[in-house]
């Protein structure tokens, strides 16, 4: 038999390693479960949240809709996504997405997103 060489000694001794952490018995789950005020506290949360969502989606749908124009030039969305934030905080108003939900808005509209940019133009 061929001894092996230090890399697969290595990867062995990794090996070997990973098996005995994988058969030491777990923890005991903690004491100190949820309890249901604090449930119903993540719940609400949850649901303000995914609902908060929604409608900063629908309003970058329409900001989309009345702002962009398509053109030869290319625009990062970030950008663009800035200046959504820009009008609705001048607005009086805040629309929370992240880079990648105004990209996949974009897309749903039926721009056409590449690397993170759009050939688009901002209305004046």
């Amino acid at each position: 038999m061929k001894k092996p060489t230090p890399e697969e000694a290595a990867a062995w001794q990794r090996i070997i390693r990973l098996c005995d952490e994988i058969a030491q018995p777990l923890p005991p789950p903690p004491a100190d479960l949820l309890t249901y005020q604090q449930a119903r506290h993540l719940l609400f949360n949850m649901f303000a949240l995914a609902l908060d969502r929604q409608l900063s989606l629908r309003k970058c749908q329409r900001w989309i809709q009345d702002h962009l124009l398509p053109a030869k030039k290319r625009v990062s969305c970030y950008s663009l996504k800035h200046d959504l934030d820009q009008f609705y905080q001048r607005h009086g108003s805040a629309c929370y997405l992240r880079e990648s939900d105004f990209a996949e808005c974009l897309r749903r509209q039926g721009w056409v997103v590449r690397n993170g940019y759009v050939r688009a133009e901002v209305k004046p």
